[in-house]
C-alpha cells in the first residue's frame, strides 16, 4: 500500500457518514468502495492476525514451537493433534493425584438403607435414598446425644461419679423416660 493511497479508515468513515450503523453493512460498503490494492493490503494484515490467533489456540500445529518436521509429520498423518505439548513433571504429578483422588471418591461406599454400593455406581435414586437414611440416622443420633446430656446433668446434680452410683429411684426415673 503506497503512502498516497487512502487508508481503510477513510472508507469506513465514508460509510458511517452515509448513515450506515450496522457493522455488516459498513463492511459491505467498504468492500464496494475501496480499491482492490487497499483491500488486499488489509486482508493480508487481517490474515496474519488470524493465523497468530490460530497458532495461539492450537499450539500443537505451530511450526515455531514444534518445527517444520512436526508439521510435515502432521500432514503425513492427516491430523492436526499428533504432536502433544510436553507435560511438566509438576503437571504430571497433579494429573496423577487427581486420578487417584477420583478413584478414591468413586470407590467410596454408600448405604441406601437397603443395600451398600460404590458411590461411582450410585444412581440419583440411590443417592436420594442414602441421604434420607443418613438424615434419619442423624435424627436418631441427636436424640441419643440429648439423652446422654440429660443423664450427665443428673449425675452432676446428684454428685455421682458413674450412672451406676445414682440412687435407685433416680435410675428408675431415667429408665422410665428411655
Amino acid at each position: 500500500m503506497s503512502d498516497d493511497m487512502p487508508d481503510l479508515r477513510t472508507y469506513i468513515d465514508q460509510a458511517v457518514s452515509a448513515g450506515l450503523t450496522d457493522v455488516a453493512d459498513i463492511a459491505v460498503k467498504v468492500r464496494q468502495s475501496a480499491p482492490a490494492e487497499v483491500l488486499e493490503a488489509h486482508m493480508l494484515s487481517f490474515l496474519r492476525a488470524a493465523v497468530r490467533t490460530y497458532f495461539s489456540k492450537n499450539r500443537t500445529v505451530n511450526p515455531y514451537i514444534h518445527g517444520r518436521s512436526a508439521q510435515a509429520k502432521l500432514a503425513a498423518q492427516g491430523t492436526r493433534r499428533a504432536v502433544a505439548a510436553p507435560v511438566s513433571a509438576k503437571r504430571a504429578r497433579m494429573r496423577d493425584m487427581f486420578a487417584a483422588e477420583r478413584e478414591r471418591f468413586l470407590r467410596d461406599t454408600i448405604w441406601t438403607g437397603e443395600h451398600r454400593l460404590r458411590l461411582g455406581d450410585a444412581t440419583a435414586a440411590d443417592l436420594i435414598a442414602a441421604a434420607a437414611f443418613a438424615r434419619g440416622q442423624a435424627a436418631r443420633n441427636m436424640a441419643v446425644a440429648a439423652r446422654y446430656d440429660e443423664i450427665a446433668e443428673v449425675l452432676r446434680q446428684h454428685g455421682a461419679d458413674t450412672v451406676e452410683h445414682l440412687p435407685e429411684a433416680v435410675l428408675k426415673q431415667l429408665m422410665d423416660r428411655a
